[in-house]
Formats: structure tokens, C-alpha cells, sequence
């Protein structure tokens, strides 16, 4: 009688006993053997962001912060310049950061020196408005009180 090979399992590939994985979460890796030796994998889950670097592991859970880049740019170019590109900095630095505390804390370094942007900007127009408005007025009241005789 002639011995013929049992079928394989569905979930067990030929030649070896253990099963096959059939479904994983969806993540982005960073291929390895890119790169310079030493240098951090990160994998990106949808809450989780996960470094891997030859002595540790992080786990950063958490949502990123919204980026606060367009409205740094936005009161750089129309309220008041010096904290305006502070802003942007600080908003670059927020986009770029692994951590999410960290880039939490730098978005709202970012939204704070916006907001005082937008405030020294608006002082600035008030007191624009107020000095013409006082030229205006004073031009017009000094040939009305004056008399020619």
C-alpha cells in the first residue's frame, strides 16, 4: 500500500510546525539596515509611537498636537515679527518631536507666543489709529480757534 503525505494545515506552512500569522495591526517601520548603525526604528501605530534604539525601548502613547505652524507664520507676517518667528520655531520643533509630551509642550510654547504676537500687533494698530485720529482733531481745532483781526 502506497504511503502518501498527510495534507498541511491551512495555518501551517510546509515544513515547519509553527503557524503562520495571518493578520497585524497596521504600522510604519523603518526598514532595517537603513541607515547609520545604532540608529533608532520607529514604528507608528495609530496611538502609539514606539522608538527602538539598540539599549532601549519607548512607548509613547498619546494624540499628536495640532500644528501650530500657520498661525505662526500668519502673525509673523502681519502682527509683530520677533515672537512671530520665535512661534515658528517653536512650532517646527512641536512637528518634529518624537515625544508627544514634549511636542505638546512645544505647541503650546508656540500657541502662547502667537497670542502675544497677536497682541503686541493689535497695541500696535490701536496706538496707530489713536495718534492719527489725535493729528486729525488737533489740525482742525487750531485754525478754529484762531483769530484774525
Amino acid at each position: 500500500m502506497d504511503h502518501y503525505p498527510a495534507p498541511i494545515p491551512p495555518d501551517q506552512s510546509q515544513g515547519y510546525d509553527q503557524p503562520v500569522q495571518h493578520h497585524q495591526p497596521p504600522m510604519y517601520m523603518q526598514q532595517v539596515g537603513y541607515g547609520h548603525p545604532g540608529q533608532a526604528a520607529i514604528i507608528t501605530t495609530q496611538s502609539n509611537v514606539v522608538h527602538l534604539s539598540p539599549n532601549t525601548v519607548v512607548v509613547t502613547s498619546g494624540v499628536r498636537p495640532p500644528n501650530g505652524m500657520v498661525l505662526a507664520i500668519l502673525v509673523c507676517i502681519f502682527c509683530f515679527w520677533p515672537t512671530g518667528i520665535c512661534a515658528i520655531m517653536y512650532a517646527n520643533q512641536a512637528n518634529d518631536e518624537l515625544d508627544v509630551n514634549e511636542a505638546w509642550s512645544k505647541y503650546r510654547t508656540s500657541r502662547t507666543l502667537s497670542i502675544v504676537s497677536v497682541t503686541v500687533g493689535l497695541l500696535w494698530i490701536a496706538i496707530a489709529i489713536w495718534k492719527i485720529v489725535e493729528t486729525v482733531n488737533y489740525s482742525g481745532s487750531y485754525y478754529s480757534n484762531t483769530y484774525y483781526g
